[in-house]
């Protein structure tokens, strides 16, 4: 029961922040975004579709608590400058049946210089997975990036062939950029799984997408 638990909880959405902005002088608005939810419930149940998405919090390293719900799998929340935000949600469905918990989101910084602006690169996992025929990659580029310092964002097969490169911005801050599951010569390259791979500077970040047709 235990192993069925975990492999459970692997399958569930994670929450990450896709966008930061200033909404006032003290305060970040910062929009959550996350996969739709499988049929998988608490305690081993067949749940439908959902319908609902309860977001969870931990503000600086605290407690859990409830933020708010949402039907979609958008949320957006108000955060003060200095404080450290994760995020997990749980799927409910028509019958009242939830899903576990996801995995909470990685910890996001905004308290550096007052900015919200991540110190650390980082790729978001692609948004919808699986997808056809096009996909959504966010990835964030810290502030203390050296002037010289590569950034490229790569498609590549399993096999480790370069497929796609994508455009990529270097200013500091949250940035989306959408691949249309095509190669560089523009051709839509078949079913499969694909790596995105984010170079900045010495840290690479990798993630797996799933084209299906």
């Amino acid at each position: 029961m235990n192993f069925r638990m975990n492999v459970l909880r692997s399958l569930l959405v994670l929450a990450v922040a896709l966008v930061a902005m200033g909404a006032a002088a003290q305060d970040l608005e910062v929009r959550f975004h996350w996969s739709e939810c499988p049929p998988l419930g608490e305690y081993g149940l067949v749940m439908g579709s959902a319908v609902q998405y309860k977001v969870f919090v931990s503000r600086d390293g605290g407690p859990e608590e409830m933020a708010g719900a949402t039907t979609d799998t958008f949320f957006t929340l108000v955060v003060p400058q200095g404080q450290d935000l994760k995020v997990r949600v749980q799927g409910v469905d028509s019958l009242g049946v939830a899903s576990l918990k996801s995995q909470w989101s990685e910890p996001l910084d905004f308290g550096h210089d007052g900015a919200g602006v991540p110190q650390v690169a980082y790729l978001q996992p692609n948004y919808p997975n699986p997808f056809n025929p096009e996909t959504t990659l966010s990835y964030q580029i810290p502030e203390d990036l050296p002037a010289g310092a590569p950034v490229n964002l790569a498609v590549y097969n399993v096999r480790g062939r370069q497929v796609d490169v994508l455009p990529v911005e270097r200013d500091p801050g949250l940035h989306q950029v959408r691949w249309d599951g095509r190669d560089n010569r523009g051709e839509p390259v078949s079913s499969g799984i694909y790596l995105a791979r984010l170079r900045v500077g010495t840290r690479v970040e990798t993630r797996k997408m799933t084209l299906t047709k």
